[in-house]
Order: C-alpha cells, then sequence, then structure tokens
C-alpha cells in the first residue's frame, strides 16, 4: 500500500518484488527500480506487476526529479484510492480497478509535467531542427560561417571561436516564438583529430538535456542523435565542396574574359589568355561527372530529409500526443530514433552499404580538392599575367609621351608560357574514374537491398536508365573486344 500511494518501499525482510537500486539516481528511470520477478506473488500477474511498477516509479519521479513534492494529496483524497486500505486477501477484481485507477491518475500527471512545466516536446523537436538539420536557415548559416572562418586544411580551432560561430548561426536562424532557453542548449562538440583530418571532419554539435527530461533523452539517445548528425554534416560537406569547386571553375572563366575586354592592346596574347583559362576551367569541371555528384547527393539529401528524418518524426509527434504513461513515451522515443539509425544505414546490419556510401563521399571530395588546387593554380598565374600587363601598358603609354625610360620586355612573362601541372589534370580523370567506379558498387548494393526505401532511393538515382545504359554498352564493348 505505501509504494502505490506514496512510492515507498518498506521491505526489512527484503521480501518485495520490487527492487530499489540505491547506487542509481533518481532520475534514472529504467534502472532505479526494477521487477523481482522471482518474488512475484502468484495472485499478481506481469501486466500487474508492470502497473504496480509504474506507479510507484511515477511518485518518486515527480516528487524527486519533478520537485512536486506535494503530488498525490489531492489524489490520495479520492474514494477509489482509499479503499486500498480496506482490501482484503482473495479480492483480486478489487486490487487489479484500485490499481488501475492510481496508474492512471499517477502516469497522467508525470506526462503532463513532463510536456508542460519542462517543455519536453520543444527539447525534441529542438534536436531535431539543430541536430538532424531540420532547421535549413541554421545549417546554411553555420556551413557559410565555417567557410569563412576556417582556412582549408585546419584541423584545430579555438573552441570558443567555434561556439561563437555557433551560437551566431543559431541567433540568425531564430524563430518568432522560439524558447531561448532552448537554443541556449546547443554546443560545439570537436572529435579527436587523426592524421589527414580537417575541422569539418571532427566538428559536431550536442544538445544539452537536464532532469527530468533526461531520462526520456537518455546520453544514449544522444549518442545516436551524434551519429545521424556527423552524417548529415558529410552530406552537407560534400555538397558545400561540389558547389565551391564549381564556382572556383565559373570565376576561372570569368577571370580570362575579364582580361579580353579589359585590354585593348595586344589582341592576340588576350586571347591566348583567354583561351587558357577556359581549357583550364574545361580541364578542371567535367561536366557530366559534375553533374551526376550533384544528382547523387541531391537524392541522398532529399532521402534522408523527407523519406527518412520527416516522415519518422511525423509518426513520432502523433505517438508522443497520445502516450499515457512514461513507459510509452520511452517506446516510442527508441522506436523514433532506431528508424532514423536503420534509415541512415547507420545500423551494423548496414555497415557494408554505409562503408561504400562513405567510399563515394571520400572520391567526390579528393576530386573538389583536386580541382580546386587546379583552378588555384591558374588564377594565380593568370593574375600574376594580369599585373604584369597592366604594368606594361602603364610603361608604354610613358615611353609614347617621352616619360620613363625604356623597359626589357624580355623579363615580362607572356601568356603563351602559362601552364597547369600535367599530374594535376591527370589526376582529375583518376577522380572521376574512381567516383564511378565507387558509385556503381554503390547501386549495385542497393539494389540488392530488402528495404523499401532503399530501393526507392536507388530507382531514381537511375530513374532514367542513363546508368542502365551505360552498363548494358559497357558489356557489349567487352563483348566485341572478345570477338575480337
Amino acid at each position: 500500500r505505501r509504494w502505490i500511494a506514496d512510492g515507498e518501499i518498506q521491505d526489512p525482510y527484503n521480501e518485495f518484488f520490487i527492487d530499489n537500486d540505491t547506487s542509481r539516481l533518481d532520475h534514472n528511470w529504467e534502472d532505479k527500480y526494477t521487477l523481482r520477478h522471482d518474488m512475484l506473488p502468484s495472485f499478481v500477474n506481469q501486466s500487474l506487476a508492470q502497473r504496480i511498477l509504474q506507479i510507484g516509479k511515477s511518485i518518486n519521479f515527480l516528487r524527486r526529479c519533478c520537485r512536486e513534492v506535494e503530488y498525490g494529496q489531492e489524489a490520495s483524497q479520492s474514494a477509489k484510492v482509499k479503499r486500498i486500505a480496506s482490501l482484503e486477501y482473495g479480492q483480486w477484481d478489487e486490487l487489479e480497478e484500485l490499481v488501475t485507477n492510481w496508474a492512471l491518475i499517477a502516469n497522467q500527471a508525470l506526462v503532463q509535467v513532463l510536456f508542460q512545466r519542462y517543455g519536453l516536446q520543444s527539447h525534441l523537436l529542438a534536436i531535431k531542427q539543430y541536430l538532424l538539420f531540420g532547421q535549413g536557415e541554421f545549417v546554411r548559416h553555420l556551413i557559410d560561417l565555417l567557410a569563412d572562418n576556417v582556412q582549408a586544411g585546419t584541423s584545430s580551432l579555438l573552441h570558443h571561436n567555434l561556439t561563437g560561430i555557433v551560437e551566431t548561426a543559431v541567433r540568425a536562424s531564430y524563430s518568432q516564438g522560439e524558447d531561448s532557453d532552448v537554443r541556449e542548449r546547443v554546443h560545439v562538440s570537436t572529435m579527436e583529430a587523426s592524421s589527414g583530418d580537417d575541422l569539418y571532419s571532427v566538428f559536431s554539435l550536442e544538445y544539452k538535456v537536464d532532469p527530468p527530461c533526461n531520462a526520456i533523452i537518455t546520453p544514449r539517445h544522444m549518442a545516436k542523435y551524434k551519429r545521424i548528425f556527423n552524417f548529415l554534416w558529410g552530406l552537407k560537406r560534400v555538397e558545400q565542396a561540389l558547389s565551391t569547386s564549381w564556382r572556383r571553375a565559373s570565376e576561372l572563366s570569368h577571370i580570362g574574359t575579364h582580361a579580353v575586354l579589359s585590354k585593348g592592346k595586344d589582341r592576340a596574347q588576350h586571347k591566348i589568355l583567354q583561351k587558357f583559362a577556359l581549357s583550364v576551367a574545361y580541364k578542371a569541371c567535367n561536366m557530366a561527372i559534375h553533374q551526376q555528384m550533384m544528382h547523387f547527393i541531391t537524392n541522398m539529401q532529399y532521402y534522408m530529409m523527407f523519406e527518412v528524418l520527416e516522415c519518422s518524426w511525423d509518426t513520432f509527434h502523433k505517438h508522443i500526443q497520445t502516450v499515457s504513461d512514461v513507459d510509452a513515451l520511452i517506446a516510442a522515443h527508441n522506436r523514433y530514433v532506431d528508424g532514423i539509425i536503420v534509415g541512415s544505414l547507420l545500423s551494423q546490419e548496414s555497415e557494408p552499404d554505409k562503408a561504400q556510401i562513405d567510399a563515394v563521399f571520400r572520391s567526390i571530395l579528393d576530386y573538389c580538392f583536386t580541382q580546386q588546387k587546379l583552378t588555384e593554380i591558374a588564377a594565380r598565374q593568370l593574375e600574376r599575367y594580369g599585373l604584369l600587363s597592366r604594368e606594361r601598358e602603364a610603361r608604354d603609354t610613358e615611353e609614347e609621351w617621352g616619360v620613363g625610360d625604356a623597359h626589357d620586355d624580355g623579363e615580362e612573362i607572356s601568356a603563351e608560357d602559362l601552364s597547369v601541372p600535367a599530374d594535376l589534370c591527370s589526376s582529375i580523370h583518376l577522380k572521376a574514374a574512381e567516383f564511378t567506379e565507387s558509385f556503381g558498387k554503390l547501386r549495385d548494393m542497393l539494389g540488392k537491398t530488402r528495404q523499401a526505401d532503399l530501393r526507392s532511393l536507388n530507382f531514381r538515382l537511375d530513374f532514367s536508365e542513363f546508368y542502365a545504359d551505360l552498363s548494358v554498352e559497357a558489356l557489349d564493348d567487352d563483348d566485341d573486344v572478345d570477338d575480337d
């Protein structure tokens, strides 16, 4: 009776079927109080025992974690609850009725406090918005700010600088009516950098959850959320690398065009300059391969954001509107997080598929970084030529008016001398071939999967049968070689 009415255990002879683990913290909902199945009396079945356990757990949680010290005083005046003291041995139906009524009161009170006083749903939504990229404005600002403040290849940055960047991105994406306490819980978390890692590889975010909400959003859940964030962050990083490499190749073309239009003298050399700029841009940006890479990344983002994250959230949100106790709430949250893990190919069963996706990501990043090196070398040469060309025109003007001394033109660089390393040009083709190979393996693996969502993703990746036709052409070419 003391357990059902007050959540207290008085068991000097260790005979009660509920165990209190004193080594556990009060907010540890799942492990603080547990059933001792071998001590269950014959008249208490598993379902009834579970409800009895829930009652005492809810009362203790309300009083010790939610600071509802006076909980139960009004409820204890209920006539139905008072009957518990008058129960006699053998009144099993009456016992079950009383347990059901008391469980309804305690469970509803706890769920109401978690959602209304402690804003559990706001925390869940904030995790979706910031850690699962539901807030598009935040993600865009965060990536742009990191790109502006982090040099390429940097593997470390002062923690307070990263914190300032994240806070700026959060404020820039602030929506009207959002709780400021929720926004302040987004923090920077960096992993240990290994050889070859840059800041983007070790950067991560975490969301601080305090008691009593951390009984629902446990450290185990936060570790899974962090894994999902890292995957989404890697996807965004590849998208940014593709956009940056394309922009730099376009800027290279504009440099060559601007040089021709802005110079009125020595048109022949300027046309060579334009030809060089455009040829490097063409070598650096294989439009067909770039389009295939963007097609893959775009469809991966659509799959993750809509078919995995949004669909999972919609189902979870409907469930939490109707939950009647904390155990059901925890079970719904577990299904939500685990469903995202499975859909994101982060489960143990999907390790081969995830490894192949990572291989595709690496091939795209290698392609983009090689392309950026090529365009940067060419841009530096064009810039140097442009400066020397302007100096020469200024000297020619001075000499035409009899001002200044003549200069030796032999010291000046010619547009015909402009070149880029041949190994970088060949490396571009090598990286493109690596992407084609790794992407082909991924499509083969997705085609054999049993998950309907992944089969749908594979269909979208080749909805026009472009890659299927390439495979057929490759087989026909191999047959022709064999015939020869």
